[in-house]
């Protein structure tokens, strides 16, 4: 948790002023032995509190450097195991970068990875339905209305915007739908006509 990790950060901090407080060589000449001994102490105080973190076990002493000591360190130390350097995404080791994506939270990467491979299509269908929908009503006041798509219709300013996709009200109009529609409007309105006529 964040209090967690906060009281750990602050031991830490105090451990290392500690450290610069009585490291053996900024004491002075006189005081250098009282100075390691204490120096010693606080190593000694700050390696059994990591003893409980990240599995860290310090070397035994004598002990011939070792990298298995080192990585321990390095994790007890870091905050959620990852190094700057690291070879996959930051983590040391290929385990620990997929051991890394199966961890809940919001840093998850297998749940952002697939919540990225899901947003592609879905906002591809979503433009599709948008467009169909547009597609469908633009028919549709073309069959109500056909008139209203005249070519002469779309001059703003004495400019054709017909064919202009920067207009605001810019559509590609169709010679030959606009007669046929044309036709089928006058062939509405005889057949109006010619059913008026017959009842009266």
């Amino acid at each position: 948790c964040c209090c967690c990790r906060c009281c750990r950060r602050q031991v830490k901090e105090a451990f290392r002023k500690l450290v610069w407080q009585y490291h053996p060589d900024k004491a002075a000449p006189d005081a250098r032995i009282m100075s390691e001994a204490k120096f010693k102490e606080i190593k000694l105080a700050y390696e059994t509190i990591l003893q409980h973190e990240a599995g860290y076990r310090p070397p035994p002493p004598g002990s011939a450097p070792n990298a298995h000591y080192a990585a321990a360190y390095w994790h007890a130390h870091s905050a959620d195991g990852r190094v700057p350097w690291g070879q996959y995404a930051g983590h040391e080791t290929e385990w620990g970068f997929y051991r890394a994506m199966l961890k809940s939270g919001r840093n998850n990467l297998a749940l952002l990875s697939v919540m990225g491979l899901l947003a592609i299509p879905s906002i591809a269908a979503g433009v599709a339905i948008l467009q169909s929908i547009v597609t469908d009503k633009r028919e549709d006041e073309e069959e109500r209305a056909p008139e209203n798509w005249r070519p002469d219709s779309f001059v703003v300013n004495g400019q054709a915007t017909s064919h202009n996709p920067w207009a605001a009200n810019s559509h590609v109009v169709d010679i030959g739908r606009y007669r046929q529609a044309q036709a089928r409007l006058r062939a509405q309105r005889e057949a109006g006509a010619a059913d008026v006529s017959s009842s009266s």
